[in-house]
């Protein structure tokens, strides 16, 4: 849902599903030196980690960053 300071009023239809304002970015990106970042915007990113016993989406992205992050080598940078 939006929150109350981008609400005019309350609306129904202000979900995910109806409203291209409600979204959730996530920001990922590597440094020159070989360190790294990654964010996600969402409120819900903690709550959804133990959605279907952990075994979704959400999870698997989380988990395949920290895994990389734990290595003790320098992060490739995108191209």
């Amino acid at each position: 849902m939006l929150v109350p300071e981008e609400l005019a009023f309350a609306h129904p239809a202000g979900n995910g599903e109806e409203s291209p304002l409600v979204r959730g970015d996530i920001t990922y990106f590597t440094t020159p030196q070989g360190g790294g970042m990654f964010a996600t915007s969402s409120m819900s990113w903690c709550g959804s980690l133990s959605h279907e016993g952990g075994d979704n989406n959400v999870s698997r992205l989380t988990a395949n960053v920290l895994r990389r992050f734990a290595l003790d080598e320098p992060l490739d940078p995108l191209v």
